[in-house]
């Protein structure tokens, strides 16, 4: 769980990049109305103006390294394998996003990032976002390199007139991406508040970092301002086969490979500037992945809420216990409407490990049971199923088979709690309020 020094150490090396390259900081005015551009790998020249389908740039970078991308602006990046790092630096503003996309109705761009490429390093991503106000959607993505992450959101924080530690990337959407064989994270973010990480798939990570990485990580959140609500949405993301193979530096464990994580929001790592935001995790999948299915590591404040979590755990070298949904050294966290079936009795489906005042309740768990012996003032509900099959239509940690509906004779049809979030689950439904919803990531 990002509990080694190792979490520390590689993010100070990218603030330090940041910080040198000025990347941080809002580029250019404020345009009158967004420009359009367009990148065809096939078809373009990066002598091009972009600024229409029938005259493309060639490269991605073209744009997005130059001055002449402005906030708000749009680049439609067309079918085509590119060989780059991408670097995102040109923030954009409320309502009007800097956004890079797959062209709509198109097949989806591959982007393969590499540290031997301009302007890139070690453990930097595919994707890099630098700056606020950025939406990232539609695209496969992949580092080939030991370290570094398919899709990274990095920033450095500062302290206000009034000495609060403020993020400088913030208001980050990343959708409908495939994020995977990359040697650290999936989809990686470190230092910022409001990240939406919606619709995306993450797989075969991690493998190679000695960095301790997961499918999905949110670490350091860190307070933009008071906002109340969820500033964070994890939803609607299918993550698997994220593993850990590289021990901590030091020693013969590994401590990650998760499917989704919360890591560190407490700061105890760095500057114990606690973040007190509101982080949703619902209606994912979370399949044979080493670590946890879903872990929340020394943070406050999360909601996990119909999620499917199925025969996670994998990893025979992580230090201490591990669950397909856990919570460690956290608190107020709140686990809901979920289902766990961790595949035997050795392996525990919902943990809790010295957290204080989380909550449990119409949960089902199949497999190792609850193991909450360590939580501190928990609040443990009459509606959890323990030892109970959930009838999916297909379970398999082979994804090309798995169909994780659940049967017409499953015990989690119509059992939740009608807790309603105005967010997609795994299926793309928005659950009316009121509505009595399915256990697991399909409410309906």
């Amino acid at each position: 769980m990002g509990g080694t020094a190792v979490f520390s150490q590689k993010y100070s090396r990218l603030l330090l990049s940041l910080a040198a390259s000025g990347a941080a900081a809002v580029i250019g005015a404020q345009p009158a109305m967004a420009t359009t551009y367009y990148v065809s790998a096939q078809t373009g020249n990066d002598h091009n103006s972009g600024k229409s389908s029938s005259a493309p740039l060639k490269t991605i970078g073209a744009i997005t390294g130059s001055s002449r991308l402005a906030r708000g602006d749009v680049v439609v990046v067309m079918p085509g394998t590119y060989h780059e790092t991408v670097m995102l630096t040109t923030a954009g503003r409320a309502g009007a996003y800097t956004t890079l996309m797959a062209e709509p109705g198109a097949a989806r761009p591959v982007i393969i990032g590499a540290p031997s490429q301009p302007g890139s390093a070690a453990d930097y991503a595919a994707i890099n976002i630098w700056a606020p106000y950025i939406r990232v959607v539609g695209f496969d993505v992949s580092w080939q390199g030991a370290d570094g992450d398919a899709i990274g959101v990095w920033g450095p924080t500062a302290r206000d007139s009034k000495g609060v530690v403020r993020p400088s990337v913030h208001h980050i959407d990343i959708e409908n991406n495939i994020a995977h064989d990359s040697g650290c994270g999936g989809i990686d973010s470190i230092n910022a508040d409001y990240v939406t990480v919606i619709g995306n798939t993450t797989y075969n990570n991690g493998h190679t970092a000695p960095n301790q990485c997961s499918g999905i990580s949110l670490g350091q959140l860190t307070d933009l301002d008071n906002g109340g609500g969820f500033r964070n949405v994890i939803s609607g993301n299918l993550s698997y086969d994220n593993f850990d193979e590289v021990p901590v530096p030091g020693t013969s464990y590994t401590t990650d490979g998760n499917g989704i994580i919360i890591d560190d929001s407490r700061h105890s790592e760095t500057d114990n500037a606690a973040y007190h935001g509101a982080t949703l995790i619902y209606g994912n999948i979370v399949v044979g992945n080493g670590g946890c299915g879903i872990v929340a590591f020394s943070s406050d404040n999360v909601t996990v809420a119909n999620n499917t979590a199925y025969q996670n755990e994998q990893s025979t070298t992580i230090k201490g216990t591990t669950a397909e949904f856990s919570s460690e050294k956290s608190g107020t966290i709140t686990f809901l409407n979920n289902i766990a079936d961790s595949g035997g009795a050795a392996f525990p489906t919902f943990e809790d490990n010295g957290s204080t005042k989380d909550s449990w309740d119409y949960n089902l768990s199949a497999g190792g049971g609850f193991d909450l012996a360590d939580a501190v003032a928990p609040s443990i509900g009459a509606h959890n199923l323990e030892a109970v099959a959930p009838q999916f239509v297909a379970a398999s940690t082979d994804l090309a088979t798995a169909n994780f509906h659940l049967a017409s004779n499953s015990p989690g049809l119509n059992a939740g709690s009608a807790a309603s979030y105005g967010v997609a689950d795994f299926g793309g439904t928005i659950l009316s309020a009121g509505t009595k919803p399915n256990l697991g990531a399909y409410v309906h």
